[in-house]
């Protein structure tokens, strides 16, 4: 049995009524015609986007995902006001006109407040408890703190399945249902799906305290209900020391270019400037992805003899020998495992949630970057 999903946007682009159309409609009455606004009208550009579903006799299932959009940016926020609603959504209007509710009250039964959050929080962890979710709920009104964390029956198979994972932090992705001026941040474990080959979320966790406590305490659960037992993690610049922990390039660099820009400058020469950054990050690359330990004592002396020394950057210097070096274990590729020097994308997962667009829906991982409401 086959399954067909499309885009709003497939389909041929409508023309404009022939002379015999219009003819045969001239006998309606005018006040009868269906009038439709055309700013609300979903564009046809032949989009070719589609899911296809196979069910199989034996129960399984294969999806088939065409993903390429064409003629149409399906994230911008005009597309999706103008797109039809689903129909879940299409029935549970229905039945709020037909409790008599207006426009306005159902606008307000959309908006949580902040008497209502901590319901609508122990009511949204029931329903993932019941459908199966492992969940996590720590929750200390004395002290202002919270740890939340699930995750799903098809995730975990993945994560368990894993030697590596990558872990991020959002900040500021809803407010705080025990105190309201407080920001909330979104944890998310990213790791390789060895049947895809590809990145995949496997589990989530939201706090509103940024602290060695929540983060402690959520892989304490990890380890001991999921039995996920990694033996690297990569992140950004947090500390820990439960597991081998791996400093992300992508962040160490940032980081990097930041006091290079600021700590390598040539006076009244913008190109010489410009040469001395390029080549103090070609140096700190060397470093970055030597693949010995003797050759990254050869290359940092050589490093201090060119920078300090030479080109006389000392401040530069000593922020690399101060800052860097001790942690040199954490992100140069000579002490890391062979098995974590094969390359696989990493999602950067506060970029990729920053860019999204949507409605929010925790139960299936998407967020929006505005108008965020409590949690």
């Amino acid at each position: 049995m086959k399954y067909r999903f499309v885009c709003n946007h497939g389909g041929k682009p409508r023309k404009a009524s022939s002379a015999s159309s219009s003819s045969s409609s001239s006998s309606i009455s005018p006040s009868k015609k269906r009038k439709r606004d055309p700013s609300k009208m979903i564009p046809k550009v032949d989009c070719p986007a589609k899911i296809d579903l196979y069910k199989y006799s034996d129960d399984s299932y294969e999806a088939v995902y065409y993903w390429y959009h064409h003629n149409h940016d399906p994230t911008n926020s005009e597309s999706i006001i103008a797109s039809r609603l689903p129909e879940e959504a299409r029935k549970w209007i229905i039945e709020r006109v037909d409790k008599n509710m207006d426009w306005e009250a159902i606008q307000n039964a959309l908006c949580l407040t902040p008497a209502l959050d901590k319901d609508s929080v122990r009511l949204w962890l029931n329903y993932l408890d019941d459908e199966g979710y492992d969940v996590l709920s720590n929750i200390d009104e004395h002290n202002n703190r919270f740890t939340i964390a699930w995750i799903s029956k098809w995730q975990k198979p993945i994560l368990q399945r894993q030697d590596i994972v990558c872990v991020g932090s959002t900040h500021k992705t809803c407010k705080s249902f025990i105190r309201s001026s407080d920001s909330c941040y979104l944890f998310t474990i990213v790791c390789k799906n060895f049947d895809t080959n590809k990145g995949c979320p496997v589990g989530f966790m939201i706090t509103n305290s940024e602290t060695t406590v929540s983060v402690a305490s959520w892989f304490e659960w990890l380890k001991s209900v999921i039995n996920f037992v990694p033996k690297s993690i990569m992140i950004d610049c947090s500390p820990g020391d439960v597991v081998q922990v791996l400093l992300c390039h992508w962040h160490i660099k940032r980081a990097w270019e930041k006091h290079i820009k600021k700590m390598i400058k040539v006076e009244n020469s913008t190109h010489e400037t410009k040469e001395q950054q390029r080549q103090a990050r070609n140096s700190l690359n060397l470093l970055m992805n030597c693949d010995s330990i003797d050759l990254f004592e050869v290359l940092w002396d050589s490093f201090k003899s060119m920078w300090h020394d030479v080109n006389g950057y000392v401040e530069f210097y000593d922020y690399m020998y101060q800052y860097w070096y001790p942690k040199r274990e954490k992100w140069c590729k000579a002490w890391r495992p062979k098995y974590c020097r094969k390359v696989f994308v990493i999602f950067v997962v506060k970029d990729i949630i920053t860019s999204m667009s949507g409605a929010v829906n925790l139960t299936t991982g998407c967020f929006r970057n505005t108008d965020v409401r409590g949690l």
